[in-house]
């Protein structure tokens, strides 16, 4: 049998989790409704009931990728979790490492999704690129050379906050949610958007002054559309495209590609089960 990685994706909506092998296969993927009304110690028993049914004896480790900031050596988030705040300061990694007797990796969301892109999608022939999703909120992270750069506080990548002003930030107006609720709550991400529509067109004006913002900063070269709504495809990048180029300083004009990502909503759930991957093969090499 094939070593695993069982991985979750807490989300401000969904949580996800998957039984993930080495080549970015994924078996028994299930969603769940996000306990949003959970206490915290609810929360460590919700997810330590779905593991305990999933683990096999194959299972090398248990991987989370979750929202807000998260501190990874301590395995806990620190903030940025207003759309389930009772996670802030649980002890994730420490609990159920006890509790399994498993390695356990905790990172953030985007961080791990951008990592699902580099080893298994749109990402995997390049060295740097900038990631983004589009969902609940708006979260980011930066490869370079390869490899994720979190910042001097781990805080790269939360361009959800850009723009912020008296009628909000980039997230409250060119966020997946953003846009499925000027829509009228219509599910956006698995409908066929309308590219001629004024609501999609405002839409994507917003998406892209915050990427010129984020392009003006870090110059990635290519920026990769991520989170549920990526499923639109080329119906939903061109748009940002032309209108990045339409917008954006000539200097920068035309210089960087905007793609959808490939890996889909599995991303996250695959780049943190990579990270034990790429342990397990550095020891082979070591051994």
């Amino acid at each position: 049998m094939q070593k695993n990685v069982f991985s979750i994706d807490i989300g401000g909506t969904n949580i996800k989790c998957a039984t993930v092998f080495a080549d970015g296969s994924i078996s028994n993927h299930q969603t769940f409704a996000t306990p949003v009304d959970y206490t915290g110690q609810e929360l460590l028993q919700f997810f330590g009931q779905f593991i305990e049914k999933n683990l096999t004896e194959e299972t090398i480790g248990i991987g989370i990728s979750t929202l807000g900031v998260v501190n990874e050596k301590e395995g806990i988030v620190t903030g940025a979790c207003s759309n389930l705040s009772a996670i802030k300061g649980i002890l994730l990694k420490k609990e159920l490492e006890r509790k399994f007797s498993l390695p356990v990796k905790v990172m953030n969301d985007v961080n791990a999704a951008a990592l699902g892109e580099r080893f298994y999608g749109a990402g995997r022939d390049l060295q740097q690129f900038f990631c983004i999703t589009l969902g609940t909120g708006i979260g980011g992270a930066f490869v370079y050379r390869g490899e994720i750069i979190e910042g001097a506080n781990g805080l790269l990548g939360e361009v959800g906050y850009l723009l912020t002003d008296k009628t909000g930030s980039y997230e409250d107006r060119a966020s997946a949610k953003a846009l499925m609720q000027k829509y009228g709550e219509r599910q956006a991400c698995q409908t066929t958007l309308d590219p001629h529509s004024e609501i999609f067109s405002r839409w994507v004006q917003e998406v892209a002054r915050g990427l010129c913002e984020i392009i003006y900063v870090l110059d990635p070269g290519v920026v990769i559309i991520g989170g549920g709504i990526s499923k639109q495809g080329k119906s939903l990048t061109e748009p940002i495209q032309a209108q990045i180029d339409k917008i954006i300083i000539r200097e920068f004009r035309e210089k960087t590609r905007i793609i959808p990502a490939k890996a889909g909503n599995a991303a996250s759930l695959m780049g943190v089960a990579a990270t034990f991957f790429c342990e397990d093969d550095t020891r082979k090499v070591e051994d």
